[in-house]
């Protein structure tokens, strides 16, 4: 490359099966259906400038990609930097796809970005040996620096130069001062909602990084707080308004902490006479009569408060440094100058008791509130709370993997169940209920608020991928449709049964390898999975119906990377494969023969391999969904027996096979059981 060229570099949200947020060094799973636009990316996009990078944003997770796609873009682009998101909560995936992205391309840089590897970097990089660096100030200009030159010492970037580790310990920056303009230009903002927006499209910016309060769960506190300069703010303010954006959030960990600053700003806004309204976090005791007049003038319609308890003790003791009073007091001001208000709430902090959650739950349902969130006390890394924890050594947030309890007095699963039911006690009250009808004020506006609603009820929806919206399926779905009519015509109409958990049995894939697809049928998952990996992957899918096995080779776009042909699972060596899959299989033949095939693939994978298998759950699912599945299969196949098993029994069999780290991903009322081969 010239010296003079311009660096292709990847700004990337990775892929998820849950609508993970890991925006401002936190990491969660979000409750209902609604992302916004992935901020820390839009700020390194300012910090690094137009001069010396051609920027790209990639987010998988409003995109629903797969790491194929991604695998796809780095090739087609020339991408030779990548900065990627990796958070607790999806820390396994996010970097399995960042060790096949240096496997794929070796000289690409990779760095990370989020909670995860902040406070660790050192331990990170010993670790993942494709790791390059990790940023520990999203909108610091050591970013751009290290970049360029990468030899000196830093104070937001810690990374690797030969066999050693140089770590984060230079100068941090007093202020924010982006090279070039946040690229909110790049993303789709059609793809973005919120449930409290009044408008769309939408996103989301900062104003300030850190926080000048120290609560002790919380990582803003451990950074030294720094802002943006007013007219950086209103600049890039003009061009969200000249793409037509009419709603912003502003993600800053405490938007309000400078009064003066934030009165400023708001009257900024008025007098360039801004077509945006907004919303912001803030604090109980960090805004008075003067700043929610200015606030409202300058549109601002929600802020969001981080309470986290109803009982002072608690607050106490995860140094808030207000009370429950001063909660009463911020609810009501708001409301008085008709800015909603959305209460954060944490339960299951260490010896909380069951009285103090009550007390939390009922402040929530006593206030004035427009939305409640209720999330499980994790001890993220850094934080003052993770000190305290022993014997618990990686932890992820909230209900996404291995999330724990660190309270004493209750299991996570009663934390959970605490959880969830809060959840609805709180939305289903008939008072909320009829006040969001009552502020009801645009289309856009209910249909937020409806979709919220069902999230609540159908929380499994929330994070549901549809395979036929990917642009691969449809276009393999248009071969089907020139090649073989009649198993178009099958494909669309069992394309509900399918559609969210082929997404995943396709995600949870190695994006290269060889891969069996066992009991392919029409070949669907088999084309697919090339349509999406390309030649990166081998894929050969086996059937003993011929007909079937016919239709599936139809529709091969690549003969030596794609191939189908009629053969018994038990004579098959899977010496050389990545992966295997029994989807919607096992259920035909006889336990015995089940036990058979599950062997033979164990006994000749190699270690490391793994195994998807996507059959019908029997339990914590409806009788109506079982059944109406078992009469569909009853209906497709006449003349054949149905072996369903129990969850306990698959998993103990396969435990006892020899497989290892299987997990059980229910899909009501699918399952789907990934499993590897040990090394």
């Amino acid at each position: 490359m010239p010296k003079d060229a311009k660096q292709n570099i990847l700004l990337l949200n990775p892929p998820g099966n849950k609508n993970y947020l890991r925006d401002g060094y936190c990491s969660s799973v979000a409750k209902g259906r609604y992302f916004w636009p992935p901020t820390d990316l839009i700020a390194i996009s300012a910090v690094l400038g137009d001069d010396f990078f051609n920027i790209h944003i990639l987010d998988c997770i409003a995109e629903s990609l797969m790491h194929g796609d991604v695998l796809n873009y780095i090739e087609k682009n020339k991408i030779g930097i990548l900065i990627s998101q990796v958070a607790s909560a999806s820390k396994k995936t996010d970097l399995l796809l960042l060790k096949y992205v240096k496997e794929s391309f070796p000289d690409i840089k990779i760095v990370l970005n989020g909670e995860y590897a902040l406070k660790i970097p050192e331990q990170v990089l010993n670790k993942y040996d494709f790791v390059d660096a990790v940023i520990h100030d999203y909108t610091s200009e050591d970013i751009k620096a290290y970049l360029l030159n990468g030899d000196n010492i830093y104070g937001a970037v810690s990374y690797r130069r030969g066999s050693e580790n140089i770590l984060h310990t230079g100068k941090p920056e007093r202020e924010i001062a982006f090279s070039g303009t946040p690229r909110h230009d790049l993303l789709k903002m059609d793809i973005y909602n919120l449930p409290w927006a009044k408008r769309l499209p939408v996103t989301a910016t900062v104003t300030s990084f850190g926080c000048p309060f120290s609560c002790s769960f919380c990582v803003a506190g451990t950074y030294n707080y720094k802002e943006r300069s007013v007219s950086d703010v209103i600049k890039e303010l003009k061009l969200i308004t000249q793409l037509g954006i009419k709603e912003v959030y502003f993600l800053d960990s405490l938007f309000t902490a400078n009064k003066k600053r934030t009165i400023e700003l708001c009257e900024k806004i008025v007098s360039e006479g801004m077509d945006i309204s907004w919303s912001c976090l803030s604090r109980v005791n960090t805004y008075d009569e003067d700043v929610l007049s200015a606030m409202k003038r300058a549109r601002c319609h929600t802020i969001q408060l981080g309470i986290e308890s109803g009982s002072d003790e608690v607050l106490k003791k995860i140094k808030k440094g207000f009370k429950v009073k001063d909660v009463e007091k911020a609810v009501y001001l708001a409301n008085k100058f008709k800015i909603n208000v959305d209460g954060f709430f944490i339960l299951g902090f260490p010896d909380e008791t069951k009285e103090q959650i009550n007390a939390t739950i009922n402040l929530a349902e006593r206030l004035d509130f427009n939305f409640v969130s209720f999330q499980l006390a994790m001890p993220l890394k850094g934080t003052e709370l993770e000190s305290t924890i022993v014997g618990i050594d990686d932890i992820s947030f909230d209900d996404a993997e291995n999330a724990v309890s660190i309270n004493k007095n209750f299991t996570i699963a009663e934390l959970k169940k605490i959880q969830r039911r809060a959840n609805l006690a709180y939305y289903f009250r008939l008072k909320f209920i009829l006040r969001q009808v009552a502020k009801v004020e645009s289309f856009t506006d209910f249909k937020s608020k409806f979709y919220q609603a069902m999230g609540l009820i159908i929380p499994k929806k929330n994070n549901a991928r549809r395979i036929s919206k990917h642009e691969a399926f449809k276009r393999l779905l248009n071969r089907y449709k020139e090649k073989s009519p009649k198993v178009y015509w099958y494909i669309r109409l069992k394309k509900s049964f399918y559609d969210s958990w082929l997404w995943n049995i396709l995600y949870l894939l190695p994006p290269k390898g060889k891969i069996y697809d066992l009991g392919c049928g029409f070949g669907l998952l088999g084309n697919l999975c090339y349509e999406i990996n390309g030649d990166r992957v081998s894929l050969e899918g086996v059937d003993l119906d011929e007909k079937r096995i016919k239709n599936a080779k139809a529709i091969i776009r690549n003969t030596s990377c794609v191939k189908f042909k009629v053969q018994n699972i038990l004579d098959i060596d899977f010496s050389d494969g990545h992966a295997a899959t029994l989807t919607d299989f096992l259920h035909h033949i006889p336990f015995e023969l089940q036990n058979k095939i599950i062997k033979r693939i164990y006994d000749t994978l190699p270690q490391g391999g793994s195994l998807l298998i996507k059959e019908i759950s029997s339990k914590n699912v409806s009788k109506f969904k079982y059944y109406f599945a078992l009469l569909l299969e009853k209906v497709l196949y006449p003349f054949g027996s149905i072996y369903y098993r129990r969850e306990e029994e698959i998993y103990n069999f396969l435990k006892n096979t020899g497989f290892d780290k299987i997990e059980i991903i229910n899909m009501s009322p699918h399952n789907i059981i990934l499993c590897e081969k040990g090394k």
